[in-house]
């Protein structure tokens, strides 16, 4: 069965594509379904090439990442933002505000403190600090992308048991 069959008036000799007639079908003239709205990340990490590397990562994952490299910086973006970030992944140890201050001031908004929030460090004796602190979840870096996809899969875990 043939999805598409020419009409008599189409032109089927060996001309150039771009030569031939085509037939506009109906559903070649409706509007395109607009893509469902990705999911954002706003990735904080002091490492430029970390934050870099991650970006790419979530990217390629069909993520839209918002990243910067300190908590200042992250409540600049989440104080201007029109659409929140589904998920905060944040560094514990950063110059300036580190990441224990940035959560507790995302935390205290209600407008950001039902945010995913994911605490990584170098320090793998960071885990249980970060898990008393209130975050959802904690990665010890350096980290395989296999780590990473285990946080994303309980964070979408955690995103359907909101939704039901």
């Amino acid at each position: 069965m043939d999805i598409f069959e020419p009409e008599d008036d189409l032109e089927t000799s060996d001309a150039p594509p771009d030569k031939r007639k085509t037939a506009e079908t109906p559903a070649m003239k409706a509007e395109p379904t607009p893509a469902p709205q990705r999911e954002t990340v706003l990735l904080l990490d002091d490492i430029d090439d970390l934050r870099y590397v991650l970006k790419e990562v979530l990217e390629v994952l069909g993520y839209e990442v918002i990243s910067c490299e300190g908590g200042k910086a992250a409540l600049e973006i989440l104080g201007a933002a029109e659409r929140l970030p589904h998920l905060i992944i944040c560094d514990i140890s950063m110059p300036g505000m580190d990441g224990y201050t940035f959560f507790r001031e995302v935390r205290k908004n209600p407008a950001w403190n039902r945010i995913y929030f994911v605490f990584m460090s170098g320090s793998k004796d960071d885990r249980r600090a970060a898990l008393e602190h209130g975050a959802d979840d904690y990665v010890a870096k350096p980290f395989p992308i296999a780590d990473l996809m285990v946080v994303l899969d309980k964070y979408h875990t955690w995103l359907k048991s909101r939704n039901v």
